[in-house]
């Protein structure tokens, strides 16, 4: 066997070179004897019994007491082992019984596995149950297709997301603008499962359109977005778009926001991947987020259940039906304001606190007593 040490470099191999002997073959080494007791008018297991074993020659015995409970994992079995020595025999051996009842066992042999039940007085040899042969697994054929990769996640409440930005094919910054339900696509022309997802939405773009559905496409191709041609070359691998479709490549920012989102959902510390998509709903809050490339059938499905007004959103965001016990629990915008912050975003963070946060005090409190994104700017940053 070898063994290692996750702290250390060390690396030990280990041997058993004791030869295995057979059950007639004398041992030439220490006797020892194993016990299992079994409780009639007590506990089954007899925990609390006390065992005296009397040797030959003495009047001084051997006492074990049959315990469980303590130690946890580190506990001894039920079963109790005494080694005797290479010497040693017995004469007999008594059992107190957690009743409180004596009995006593003569013509103990060694070095076997003994069963004592109470009230009988001679100790039956037990031998370990035979275990069951191996069943043989049945040869099964490899998957011709690999298993959709496709990670759908709803928030329990929907999230104001930060702008997400991009350069259109003519050099322009662009944001990111919902009226209607909008999915967002992040793509790369490296990435094949996102040319994949691409051609896919070409071919259902009337199925899009008649739905209402808004579709962005942001590249993370790094391509200098001043650069018109440069810009125009990078968006060529697409299809050809619809009026409800548009493109560009992101900004800087965008791709951190991106990753920040899949963040605050996963809690995740491993880089962005894609594809991956964003489904919002009419406000610009995220209803649901995809990691792999969603079909389209699941994209309208979702759409739907977007524009559902009736019911509770966050049974969208189980996998069984059931009732809420407890109100809903509003979403937690400090904490998308606190990673923008440490991300080093911090002209997003206060746009977002800007556009999110301070409208909802502007009705209570003084308007000498609300600081525009400006004013927190200059003063603090």
């Amino acid at each position: 066997m070898w063994q290692s040490n996750r702290t250390s470099p060390r690396l030990r191999f280990l041997r058993n070179d004791e030869r295995q002997l057979t059950r007639d073959e004398p041992t030439g080494r220490n006797n020892w004897i194993s016990l299992k007791l079994v409780g009639r008018n007590c506990n089954a297991d007899a925990i609390g019994a006390r065992i005296s074993l009397y040797p030959v020659g003495t009047d001084k015995p051997i006492v074990r007491t049959l315990r469980a409970g303590d130690g946890y994992l580190a506990q001894s079995s039920k079963r109790l082992h005494i080694g005797l020595g290479p010497d040693m025999q017995l004469s007999h051996l008594t059992v107190r019984w957690p009743d409180g009842t004596q009995q006593t066992v003569n013509d103990i042999s060694l070095n076997r596995q003994l069963e004592i039940i109470q009230d009988q007085t001679n100790a039956l040899a037990w031998q370990r149950p035979q275990r069951a042969q191996d069943a043989e697994l049945p040869e099964r054929p490899n998957q011709s297709e690999p298993i959709a990769a496709l990670r759908r996640i709803v928030p329990h409440r929907r999230l104001p997301i930060p702008q997400l930005e991009f350069v259109d094919g003519d050099a322009q910054t662009q944001t990111v603008r919902t009226f209607s339900p909008c999915a967002v696509f992040l793509w790369a022309s490296w990435c094949g499962p996102c040319l994949t997802e691409l051609a896919e939405l070409a071919k259902h773009q009337q199925s899009l359109e008649e739905q209402g559905i808004r579709v962005v496409l942001i590249s993370l191709d790094e391509v200098e977005t001043n650069s018109t041609t440069a810009i125009r070359e990078a968006l060529q691998v697409l299809p050809k778009l619809s009026q409800s479709q548009v493109a560009g490549i992101a900004t800087d920012s965008t791709k951190s926001v991106a990753d920040l989102i899949f963040r605050y959902l996963l809690s995740r510390q491993r880089p962005l991947s894609i594809p991956c998509s964003l489904l919002l709903d009419e406000q610009g809050r995220l209803a649901v987020a995809y990691q792999g490339g969603v079909t389209i059938e699941q994209l309208l499905q979702d759409v739907q259940r977007v524009r559902d007004p009736d019911g509770d959103r966050r049974d969208q965001a189980v996998p069984l039906a059931g009732r809420w016990f407890v109100n809903e629990v509003p979403a937690d915008l400090m904490s998308m304001v606190k990673k923008l912050a440490t991300a080093g975003l911090a002209s997003e963070a206060l746009s977002y606190l800007d556009y999110n946060l301070l409208p909802m005090f502007t009705d209570d409190l003084p308007s000498d007593t609300i600081w525009s994104a400006e004013q927190v700017s200059s003063a603090y940053l």
